[in-house]
This record gives C-alpha cells, sequence and structure tokens, in this order.
C-alpha cells in the first residue's frame, strides 16, 4: 500500500529497456498518479505468498494431467520452413510444459 513516504517502487518505463528502469519514490508525480497499479501489484504479491504458504496448491492435480500426444512431424500450421529434429523436441517438451 501507498502508506510511507520513503517508500521506493521499481518502475519500467514505457518505451524504454529493463536495463533503464529507476527506481521512483512513491511520493512522486508520476507515481500518485497511478497508484492503483502499486495497489494491484501489492494485491497480487499478497495472493501469490497466500498460494505459496498455503498446504495445498492445487487440490486433485492428477484430475487435470492430461496425455499430449507427441508429434512425429511438423503441424501444418508452421508454414515457411521446415523444423530440424531439435526443434521438434524443443516443440514438443514446451506442449507437455504447458499442461
Amino acid at each position: 500500500t501507498v502508506e510511507n513516504d520513503n517508500e521506493e517502487v521499481l518502475v519500467k518505463w514505457c518505451g524504454l529497456s529493463y536495463d533503464e528502469c529507476t527506481w521512483e519514490g512513491i511520493c512522486e508525480p508520476v507515481i500518485v498518479k497511478h497508484k492503483e497499479m502499486i495497489e494491484l501489484y501489492d494485491q497480487f504479491e499478497q495472493a501469490a505468498l497466500e498460494l505459496e504458504n498455503s498446504s495445498c496448491r492445487i487440490p486433485n492435480l492428477d484430475c487435470w494431467a492430461v496425455d499430449i500426444e507427441t508429434l512425429t512431424e511438423q503441424p501444418k500450421e508452421l508454414k515457411g520452413g521446415s523444423l530440424f529434429p531439435h526443434q521438434l523436441e524443443a516443440l514438443n517438451w514446451l506442449r507437455k510444459s504447458w499442461h
């Protein structure tokens, strides 16, 4: 929450790269103007901490298991070239990791 004037937030500025992020005091006008973003982040962080500390993160995980078919050839949706074997292997890994 935006309560302490000594607090700072790390700002990722639009149009600039991540190495150009800056720490800004919460009393700066640009931060005050968008304090709802800080509140949203605080809510997100609190929910993540609650999930991390809960004894049951995802109830009944086995019911979520889905058998993903391994691709043996390039999907027809991928056009403009051919996948190398290691790329097809990586694609299968990504598909299985997503579920």
